[in-house]
């Protein structure tokens, strides 16, 4: 398996979460920092 994995977004990904409360944005943001430390994370 790789050991780096490249993650991209879109523009409307950007605007969809944009749109979200400050709380969702700050809970997502944790996840993917979950996701960029552990790919495998469940």
């Amino acid at each position: 398996m790789p050991e780096n994995i490249n993650h991209y977004t879109s523009y409307t990904f950007w605007q969809s979460y944009y749109k979200l409360p400050l709380k969702i944005q700050k809970i997502a943001d944790q996840k993917y920092e979950l996701l960029k430390e552990n790919y495998r994370h469940p």
